[in-house]
């Protein structure tokens, strides 16, 4: 074990001091830190922005409705009510117009005195909304639309004699108050956080996937590994690289984590309303703290499988050259497990899911999208971590074997075909 140990500690070390890694963590932490702080940077921002000129209160919404004028001549009770507009709109956040003031509704809207100006045709339907052009990616254009058509609908009802406008108005304008009673998980509560550990076990195979099958192709291009070999044993100096990249990149994700983490409970105990999406993973944290524990298992489980296939493609390369098109073939291994788990995201149920969460390779990505969004039994992750536990002691047989082998392998040209043959000799 002092052999493991050695390499352990000088690779791990490696990694630390290596530039690269270290402004490429501080540069993530950062933008993780600041993405946590973005509600409460936005907060301070819109408030001194609000506090200039129109003030901080949001302007009224100004509705002008040209039935009002005909109301006698119509087969209607008029224009449209306001109990109906306080259903979609709210109390005190709108105020009636007269017809005089239509014609001064771009100047006003572009003032300040009215956050929007609505004018309602004759037919009830057709509509004008003026507003300020740069708000109208957040104006909720919805309510509007349903203020007018359901407005439409309780006018006629009135008219036709079938009810009150009032009655037509408190029936359209209820809203339903749902209770949901889940079977099992609640898979919407852990999608986030189910679909954020495939994409950052994407990002991590493929960055220190990379590193790994340079370092090893590196080794053997400068003659270093003839000398390694020497002293110590291929399986210690495999196990040794590999188990340092994944404690490197462990470390580096729970540090990133940890940043967005204290940005956004910073920005929450400063009062600030943080978007949806945030609260989404904070809840998911909160709700469901076995899958945190289950996607540390899975990720180190996929993270360490896919490590050991690239040091044994590594031992491959005669040159570095050979790294660029060496280090495609665990990544096609771990595509199509990929997509699969992310269909398994939408579709848990479905009858292929379960039997491919115990296939190697493509086994941890799959039984964790199962645990994220339902309920699997205790059992079938016990197999499933055994599983995949085996293949990631195989995988590091099979590189050590090769990375020995790999020493007389110059001037060979790489390939599956070879690499199983010199395995086979090893």
């Amino acid at each position: 074990m002092g052999q493991f140990s050695t390499v352990f500690s000088f690779e791990l070390m490696a990694y630390i001091k290596n530039k690269s890694f270290v402004i490429t963590s501080a540069a993530l932490i950062g933008i993780a830190l600041l993405v946590g702080f973005i509600p409460m940077i936005v907060a301070g921002v819109g408030g001194v922005v609000g506090g200039i000129g129109a003030g901080a209160e949001t302007p009224p919404i100004g509705i002008y409705d040209a039935r009002s004028l005909f109301s006698s001549q119509l087969n209607s009770t008029g224009p449209i009510s306001d109990q109906m507009i306080d259903a979609h709109l709210g109390e005190g956040t709108w105020v009636w117009l007269d017809a005089a003031d239509v014609g001064r509704t771009h100047d006003a809207v572009a003032e300040g005195r009215y956050s929007a100006v609505l004018e309602i045709g004759m037919d009830g339907l057709t509509y004008t909304l003026t507003m300020v052009g740069a708000d109208a990616m957040t104006f909720n254009h919805t309510r509007i639309d349903r203020l007018i058509v359901q407005g439409s609908v309780a006018s006629r009802l009135a008219g036709a004699g079938l009810m009150s406008e009032a009655e037509a108005a408190e029936l359209l304008g209820v809203s339903t108050n749902p209770i949901h009673v889940f079977v099992g998980r609640d898979g919407a509560q852990s999608f986030l956080i189910g679909y954020a550990l495939l994409m950052v076990l994407y990002m991590s195979i493929i960055l220190y996937g990379s590193q790994i099958i340079m370092s090893v192709a590196t080794e053997k291009s400068t003659k270093v590994m003839e000398l390694l070999i020497i002293s110590v044993k291929p399986a210690y100096m495999i196990f040794g690289k590999v188990l340092s990249a994944a404690l490197a990149g462990l470390l580096q994700l729970v540090a990133i984590i940890a940043a967005a983490i204290v940005g956004i409970n910073v920005s929450i105990a400063a009062g600030v309303e943080i978007p949806a999406f945030m609260a989404a993973i904070v809840e998911d944290l909160a709700n469901t703290g076995s899958i945190a524990v289950y996607a540390v298992i899975f990720f180190l489980l996929g993270f360490l499988t896919f490590s050991f296939l690239f040091a044994a493609f590594g031992a491959m390369a005669s040159s570095i050259e050979d790294v660029k098109s060496l280090s495609g073939y665990p990544i096609y291994l771990f595509l199509p497990g990929f997509f699969i788990a992310i269909f398994a995201m939408t579709n848990p149920t479905a009858g292929h899911v379960a039997p491919l969460s115990f296939v190697p390779f493509i086994s941890p990505l799959i039984m964790f999208a199962r645990i994220s969004m339902t309920e699997v039994p205790v059992s079938q992750i016990v197999i499933s971590i055994a599983i995949n536990a085996a293949t990631i002691v195989a995988a590091g047989i099979f590189s050590a074997k090769l990375y020995r082998a790999g020493v007389l392998m110059y001037g060979v040209k790489p390939s599956v075909k070879n690499m199983w043959k010199y395995f086979r000799q090893a």
